[in-house]
C-alpha cells in the first residue's frame, strides 16, 4: 500500500510542477498599460525587428504588438476612439470596420496576413488612455488563432 501511496504522491507533485511551469497567466505592464497575458510570453521589445511597436510579446503560439501613440503624435486631442479605430483601419488598409466589445472599453477588428511564415490571423483593439491611444495586436497562426482566448487577454487590459 505505501507503494502505491508513494506512487501517487509522486505523480501528484509532478502534476503540479508541470501545470505550474506550463500554463498559467501573467500581468504584463507598460507605459500606463498592463494586460494578462500567458505565462510563457517573453518580451522581446528589444529586438530590432520589432522597433516600430511600443512592446512586443512573443511565445511559440501568438504574438503580442502593442504601440502607444500620444495625443501630441497624432496632432490632435478631438479624436474618439471610434475614430481612431477607423484611422487605425485605413492607414493599414484593412477591410471592414470596428466593433465596440459589449461591456468592455475598446474596439476591436480582425485580419488574415500572408507572411514568410504562413498565414497569420490577427485580432486587434484599440484602448484611450489620458494621453493618447493604444492598439493591441494579437497573431497567431491560423491553426493556432483562439479568437475566445484572445478575448479574455484583451478583456483584462487596463490604461491609465
Amino acid at each position: 500500500m505505501k507503494k502505491y501511496l508513494s506512487f501517487f504522491i509522486a505523480a501528484v507533485t509532478l502534476l503540479c510542477c508541470l501545470t505550474g511551469c506550463f500554463g498559467g497567466t501573467k500581468t504584463y505592464s507598460c507605459q500606463g498599460l498592463s494586460m494578462t497575458v500567458p505565462s510563457e510570453m517573453d518580451d522581446v521589445s528589444s529586438q530590432k525587428d520589432f522597433s516600430a511597436f511600443t512592446f512586443t510579446l512573443d511565445s511559440d503560439d501568438m504574438a503580442v504588438f502593442g504601440l502607444k501613440e500620444s495625443f501630441d503624435e497624432l496632432g490632435t486631442t478631438e479624436l474618439t476612439l471610434q475614430d481612431y479605430a477607423k484611422l487605425v483601419m485605413d492607414a493599414n488598409n484593412l477591410d471592414g470596420f470596428a466593433t465596440e466589445r459589449s461591456n468592455y472599453p475598446y474596439y476591436y477588428f480582425r485580419y488574415t496576413k500572408d507572411t514568410d511564415e504562413g498565414i497569420y490571423r490577427y485580432l486587434g483593439a484599440v484602448y484611450q488612455a489620458k494621453d493618447g491611444f493604444w492598439m493591441i495586436q494579437i497573431a497567431a497562426p491560423m491553426v493556432e488563432y483562439d479568437e475566445t482566448a484572445f478575448f479574455e487577454y484583451l478583456d483584462t487590459v487596463t490604461v491609465s
